[in-house]
């Protein structure tokens, strides 16, 4: 789905968050910007922190602006059993 772009997966480590899978669609000429594995997340969103914590799929009430365009984001926390 092209309208469907920068999913990564991330984790909650004593209440910060790291970068653990990023993907970008790299077209001709372009550099990659993906993170690294446990690379700190600067800014998170507070909705980002409040999926993470509750274990809730949560989305953004509005769109977001950043660097990469603007974005209606969404959490989806995924875990094993062993949390």
């Amino acid at each position: 789905n092209p309208n469907i772009s920068l999913i990564y997966t991330i984790i909650l480590k004593n209440e910060e968050v790291f970068f653990i899978l990023d993907s970008q669609l790299i077209e001709p000429g372009e550099q990659d910007e993906t993170s690294n594995v446990m690379e700190r997340y600067d800014d998170p969103q507070e909705t980002m922190l409040t999926a993470l914590r509750s274990r809730r799929v949560l989305v953004e009430d509005e769109p977001y602006t950043d660097d990469w365009g603007t974005f209606l984001t969404g959490y989806a926390p995924i875990y094993d059993s062993n949390n």
